[in-house]
Order: C-alpha cells, then sequence, then structure tokens
C-alpha cells in the first residue's frame, strides 16, 4: 500500500514537472512573425495611451522582418552595442537596439529578422538576428556571374 502511494505522488510530480516545462517553453519558442509594416498598422489600430494593453504588441516578444536602413548603423566605442533601423516596404523604419555579434551579411539593405522584444512603439530590443543578402542567394543562369558556373568554351 506505501509503495502505490509513493508511486501516485512520484507520477503527479512527474506530470506537474512536465506541464510546467510545456507552458513555460511553449511561450518563449512560439513568436508572433510580422513584418515591419504590419507592427507600424497594428500600432495605428490601438490608441497610443493603449500601447501597454494585453491586445497592444509592445511588451511582446516578437519576430519583426524588414530591411536594414542604409547608413543608420551606429556602434558604441568599446562595446557590442549596435543601434540601427529596420525599414518596410512603405519607408517607415523602427529603431533596434542589439548587443552582440552581427551576422557576416549584415549590410545596408539587407533583408533582416530580428527576434526580441518590442519596449515602445518605435523601438525594439533584439536578442537575436538573422541577415541575408538578396543577392547572395538568388539563383542565376548558367554561364552568369552570380550562378557560379563557368561559361563553356567551344571546342573545335
Amino acid at each position: 500500500m506505501q509503495q502505490k502511494k509513493g508511486l501516485i505522488i512520484f507520477s503527479l510530480g512527474a506530470v506537474a514537472l512536465m506541464v510546467g516545462l510545456i507552458v513555460t517553453y511553449a511561450g518563449q519558442v512560439s513568436l508572433l512573425y510580422l513584418k515591419t509594416d504590419e507592427v507600424f498598422a497594428r500600432l495605428a489600430q490601438t490608441a497610443p495611451n493603449q500601447h501597454k494593453g494585453p491586445k497592444s504588441l509592445v511588451g511582446q516578444n516578437l519576430r519583426i522582418h524588414g530591411k536594414l536602413k542604409p547608413k543608420t548603423t551606429k556602434r558604441r566605442k568599446g562595446r557590442l552595442h549596435y543601434v540601427f533601423y529596420i525599414q518596410g516596404k512603405s519607408g517607415r523604419s523602427m529603431k533596434v537596439h542589439y548587443d552582440g555579434i552581427l551576422p557576416d551579411t549584415f549590410r545596408d539593405g539587407a533583408e533582416l529578422v530580428v527576434s526580441g522584444k518590442l519596449e515602445k512603439p518605435d523601438l525594439f530590443i533584439a536578442h537575436t538576428i538573422f541577415a541575408k543578402c538578396p543577392t547572395k542567394y538568388k539563383e542565376g543562369q548558367p554561364g552568369s556571374k552570380k550562378s557560379g558556373y563557368a561559361k563553356k568554351k567551344p571546342t573545335s
């Protein structure tokens, strides 16, 4: 009888631990993915005094997709702290703060996906950055400079 009671308590504890872990980490894995213009559109739908409500994006963890605005990247001297702007197709831009090493493909005009928290309607604190250079990943035709294929010389 005592062994069954101990087994039941152990099983309930294990189940509670698993549920706790799932609830804790499920929110961190599933982030809302929005383009920069979609963020501005959603923020425009709420009044400025309601930006901290439960339905607001402010204070939420997000992934935001946009392009690095040219000539906006600044680095704090002696630190790996960067400030730059990402912009959408509309041209509106958002300030981003990031601490860490930037990806190799982080260049003016590169497509970025920044993950982090929207602190204010115009300020995003990034924890991770994914960057890709659009021209680097386009497929070219054989024989073009971008394709990596060399033109074949005619044989006589």
